[in-house]
């Protein structure tokens, strides 16, 4: 079973990097590492047991086969989304079903049957492999090991109601749904194999310093529909959320404070990191490419996306520090506000979409970040002094038509409430934007007949209701709430008039309301 063992790590215990032929088309016009810079980081990358790659058993498995989404899947999955809920910008937390009407009838029951019939394929077919590398002699296996070095979709299957000999009942494939609608197909086209059999991979990297040791999975485990993932060479490195009682929370109080920030501010940032990571989260395995941080700042295709800025304020703010973090090991920003990098195995400096591709092909790069988000306190301050600086959505202005004229505010002139705020922020992160800001305002403005800016801001916890993106933050215990709006003395009128003669039942038909929770102003 050792050699058997050994025989595998020698095949997989390679980096997953472009060639520098690869890289041959990128023609930097403005370099930032010397000669001598670059030789002395592919040097330092290039010492012996500096980055290991072995396989890592997931899932519980005895083996280093599993499941997992297929990308090209994904993507189609994304198309499906947008297509059915007919909106262009998808939550990644939403899950869109088709109506069985219409045109898009028995779309969301052949699919349904499709997914648990692929992923329960490759399951099976990841146990089969995995039986037969810890019973077959290692020889044998040399050519399906290799094959699935890359990602392989699983053999799709008629599906089968008997359990076969040494699988597991878990994984009984149902039957396979036959040929798509129509419809579907000729509005999306014909749907990928959803589940893959894969073997992922274990990344560590040893530093010079403590002997600190970062360790980071490829082939990322995501939800069955997940839309959004397009690498499967990516890693992920989550760490621990941030909360208020842990070391983390205390230390990102501590950030805020210094940067002069307000604990509102704090705790809407913490709420959303417990989305998003802690400092030191990475991955590179989905539609932001290279994602960075509490915030998860992203560098976006062509390497020019958030992460930038907040590499840019450590360089900025603290240049001793960003040369310990990011420029001896290869990272740094053009001065046009690109991200740049040192190929470790090529020495090639690589710019903007270039750097972007390098990132994921090579997680030694990703790294890097994540040592940074771990032990550097001047990175992290960056993050939190960029997150603010890019997403902080309260003072944008805003115009309202009240009574007929047009009123211009801030955003902060109508929601002050801690979960208010961290709903309009989860949407500036996600989205880029709260550009239906104005137009909810104003409609629910006029819903009501507000003829003044403090009529509107009685209506907050119901303009915040209609801002909601991934998580209703209206729920959150530990954010302060807005007060619940008042009944308008219309509806009250209605409702009396509808229920006259009813007696005691004249409440039965409203809906009932919770007590009015403490409204907590924001600064």
């Amino acid at each position: 079973m050792v050699h058997t063992a050994n025989f595998i790590a020698a095949i997989f215990s390679t980096t997953f990097v472009l060639s520098a032929g690869m890289h041959a088309s990128a023609r930097p016009t403005e370099t930032v590492f010397s000669s001598a810079e670059r030789e002395k980081i592919v040097s330092w990358w290039q010492t012996e047991n500096r980055y290991q790659v072995e396989l890592a058993e997931m899932d519980g498995q005895k083996g280093p086969f599993t499941a997992r989404l297929n990308p090209d899947a994904s993507t189609w999955l994304l198309a499906y989304t947008k297509a059915v809920s007919g909106s262009t910008k998808v939550a990644p937390t939403q899950t869109a079903k088709a109506a069985n009407s219409g045109d898009t009838k028995g779309w969301e029951d052949w699919l349904s049957v499709r997914i648990k019939h692929d992923w329960q394929t490759a399951r099976a077919e990841a146990q089969r492999r995995n039986t037969a590398l810890l019973t077959a002699p290692s020889e044998a296996l040399s050519a399906e090991i290799i094959s699935s070095r890359e990602t392989a979709p699983a053999l799709p299957s008629r599906g089968s109601s008997k359990v076969r000999r040494g699988q597991d009942a878990s994984f009984l494939i149902p039957p396979h749904p036959g040929p798509a609608p129509q419809s579907l197909i000729d509005a999306l086209g014909a749907p990928p194999v959803i589940a893959s059999v894969v073997a992922p991979n274990r990344h560590i990297i040893h530093f010079d310093i403590d002997n600190r040791t970062i360790e980071m999975l490829d082939n990322v485990r995501l939800p069955e529909r997940y839309a959004y993932y397009r690498f499967p060479k990516g890693v992920n490195s989550v760490g621990a959320p941030s909360t208020t009682s842990s070391s983390e929370g205390d230390q990102t109080k501590e950030l805020f404070t210094e940067a002069g920030l307000s604990d509102t501010a704090r705790k809407a940032f913490t709420a959303i990191s417990k989305l998003e990571g802690t400092f030191e989260a990475s991955q590179t395995y989905d539609t932001g490419y290279v994602s960075i941080g509490f915030i998860q700042f992203t560098t976006g295709p062509d390497g020019d996306g958030s992460l930038i800025r907040a590499l840019i304020d450590e360089k900025t703010a603290s240049p001793d520090a960003f040369i310990e973090d990011f420029h001896r090991y290869g990272i740094d920003v053009t001065t046009d506000g690109k991200i740049t990098v040192i190929d470790p195995k090529s020495g090639a400096e690589l710019i903007g979409a270039d750097a972007v591709k390098c990132m994921i092909d090579d997680p030694r790069l990703v790294g890097v970040f994540v040592h940074a988000g771990r032990y550097s306190i001047k990175w992290k301050a960056a993050q939190v002094r960029a997150a603010y600086k890019v997403y902080w959505p309260m003072d944008a202005e805003i115009t309202l038509q009240l009574n007929g004229s047009p009123t211009t505010c801030k955003v902060s002139d109508i929601v002050q409430s801690e979960a208010g705020i961290t709903t309009l922020l989860d949407r500036k992160i996600n989205r880029g934007n709260i550009r239906e800001f104005p137009d909810v305002v104003n409609r629910i403005a006029k819903a009501h007949g507000c003829e003044m800016l403090s009529d509107v801001q009685k209506y907050e916890k119901e303009i915040v209701a209609a801002m909601r993106y991934r998580v209703d933050f209206l729920k959150a215990s530990d954010l302060g709430q807005p007060a619940d709006p008042p009944v308008d003395s219309k509806v009250q009128n209605a409702a009396r008039s509808s229920d006259s003669g009813r007696g005691s039942r004249a409440t039965d038909g409203l809906p009932s309301r919770a007590a009015k929770p403490r409204s907590k102003r924001g600064s």
